[in-house]
Order: structure tokens, then sequence, then C-alpha cells
């Protein structure tokens, strides 16, 4: 069983940057499989249900090219390709563009 990753949010003029932990306490349960993992995105706008998917590998993913003011929810799940694992989706996060 794979916790989530850890989220953290940042807003920036028209874009957003998710910043993920690998999975577990701090990080640190996965810390040697790090290079391994990729991410999942799911954004949206607060007032919609349409969702977009964004696959990552990285630890920080810009998201670029949302609209100014507006307030974004998103949940990230992380993955292991060669273990054939994944986690669950992470606790969902909005925040507002600038």
């Amino acid at each position: 069983h794979m916790s989530p990753p850890e989220v953290r949010l940042e807003a920036e003029d028209k874009a957003i940057l998710v910043h993920i932990s690998p999975p577990g306490q701090d990080g640190n349960m996965w810390a040697l499989e790090k290079p391994s993992f990729s991410y999942t995105i799911r954004i949206w706008q607060k007032s919609s249900s349409d969702k977009k998917t964004i696959n990552s590998t990285y630890y920080v993913e810009k998201i670029p090219e949302l609209l100014p003011e507006t307030t974004y929810c998103l949940e990230v799940k992380a993955i292991h390709p060669s273990l054939k694992k994944h986690s669950n989706y992470s606790t969902v996060q909005c925040i507002s563009t600038t």
C-alpha cells in the first residue's frame, strides 16, 4: 500500500506551481525510489466539474495558461510503474491564481 503524495501549491500570475513529495512520512519511506515515481495531477476550476489530467515525473510541476484571479482545485496520485503500485489521490486543495 502506498499513501498519497504530499502536495503544496503556490499561485502565480495565470499559473500554479505544484510541489510534490513522494508518498510516505515526509517522503522518507520511498526516498531511494524517488526517481521511479510519476504523478497524475487532476485540476479543475472550482466552479466546474470539467477535470484536466496532467502526467508528470517532476517534483515541481508548473501548470501555465490558467485564468487570472480564478480558483482551481487539484489532487495528485503517485504511481510507481516498475512495482505496479499507485496511491489514492491526495486531499483536494484549492488555490486562486493572482
